[in-house]
């Protein structure tokens, strides 16, 4: 049998169900991708495929186990890891307030992680969100951290009370949401999805400014000032920049990456952009003329995660991929720094902590949530509890909580020790 996959409006494949299976746990195909094969009436979620094999359930074909078989499971499980978890979760935030920057003189470094088997359950003090029907893709806090804001791959947006996790409101756009920017005045804030860039306001709870964004993109990120957005053409490795607020583009850069470009983060200045493509290559432009600074193969395939150093005077950024490493680099000058591995599946999203500036957090398709310390070069502390991929990480400003999106529909609020 011979599959095809589409992924927002791009087809994928011929996969034999073999394939499927092999890149749903490598996390190169996602369960929300849609799949069709001759005599089926219509697409249908590669989740809902019989014989698909998600990582975090059984087959779609399997039998079911003994319902009392994983109650005990659970019950052992929980007396083993709880007491750990709790441990290690105190650990990190005990090691909190160590906000030297990296060592401008460190050299590329390969060390392998000490990763752990998955632990489950969620540490304490963590706060499940659901009510999204489609899988997480963006997250965001207030400058303030009393509020979270996330959308969907549907376009829809929620925003959420981070005290006790209850939804405040929610709204739709057109597409799948790429980037949400909060304003610094914590009042309103941006949500770029494909074709769309909507200004919501929390307090009236609505959208009073809109821009229609032609031709729908698949990748974008608004910069902080909210002034431009960046989008990808369907299919292609174009980059363009757009001013939103007086609907004209900037320039095109038709050949940025070959053959796609496949991510795309502002620094935290707004000065420069980063991009990342199928291919490995990692650029860093001028964001306001698109000149081309510097260019690097960073990966050995696609970059899925980019994400900017959260402090302007520290030019740092890290890139995670399908190859499954994060990577983290100067930026100016520019050179690697260190490279991390013991994630089992894509790397999709990454971010750092802007309360300790030695940490950082990644996220991928073995449903793993690493959170690294970078003057180690290891990682503090594993977690698996969601049960699809990670799409979204996002740190509150003070850094006391921690928020992951996933291809299950849900987000975990985390709260980091103190």
């Amino acid at each position: 049998m011979q599959f095809h996959i589409d992924r927002d409006g791009k087809r994928l494949g011929p996969y034999t169900l073999e394939e499927i299976n092999q890149s749903l746990k490598e996390g190169t195909l996602f369960p929300s991708d849609l799949v069709w094969e001759e005599g089926m009436k219509d697409w249908q979620p590669l989740d809902d495929l019989p014989g698909s094999e998600v990582p975090g359930r059984e087959s779609a074909t399997a039998k079911k186990s003994s319902p009392l078989k994983n109650a005990l499971v659970a019950v052992l499980a929980l007396a083993v890891v709880s007491g750990m978890a709790y441990g290690v979760w105190r650990i990190i935030g005990a090691n909190r307030g160590n906000n030297q920057p990296a060592d401008n003189n460190a050299t590329a470094d390969n060390k392998t992680a000490d990763i752990n088997a998955t632990v489950d359950p969620s540490p304490p003090g963590t706060i499940t969100l659901t009510g999204h029907a489609s899988p997480i893709t963006a997250l965001a806090f207030s400058g303030n951290g009393a509020i979270l804001i996330s959308g969907d791959s549907g376009g829809r947006l929620k925003v959420w009370n981070v005290a006790g996790g209850a939804e405040i409101f929610s709204g739709q756009q057109t597409g799948r949401i790429l980037d949400i920017r909060v304003h610094a005045s914590g009042q309103i804030f941006a949500a770029l999805s494909a074709g769309q860039v909507r200004y919501w306001n929390l307090a009236t709870k609505s959208s009073p400014k809109q821009v229609e964004a032609k031709p729908p993109n698949l990748v974008g990120a608004l910069d902080p000032n909210d002034a431009m957005f960046l989008a990808r053409t369907t299919g292609g490795g174009a980059l363009e920049a757009w001013e939103v607020s007086f609907k004209r583009k900037l320039y095109a850069q038709t050949g940025a990456h070959s053959p796609t470009l496949t991510a795309i983060t502002f620094s935290s200045s707004g000065v420069s952009l980063i991009t990342g493509g199928k291919s490995g290559r990692v650029k860093i432009w001028q964001a306001q003329n698109g000149q081309l600074i510097h260019e690097i193969t960073a990966h050995t395939n696609a970059v899925y995660a980019i994400a900017a150093h959260p402090v302007p005077a520290q030019p740092y950024f890290a890139t995670g991929g399908e190859d499954r490493s994060l990577a983290v680099w100067q930026a100016t000058p520019f050179k690697p720094l260190q490279r991390l591995t013991g994630h089992t599946g894509a790397i999709h999203c990454a971010a750092f902590n802007p309360a300790d500036l030695l940490q950082i957090a990644s996220g991928g398709g073995d449903r793993r949530l690493i959170i690294w310390n970078l003057k180690t070069g290891s990682s503090a502390y594993t977690i698996a509890d969601h049960t699809g991929p990670i799409n979204a990480i996002a740190y509150s400003p003070g850094g006391s909580r921690l928020a992951t999106g996933s291809e299950d529909r849900t987000i975990k609020l985390r709260a980091l020790g103190q």
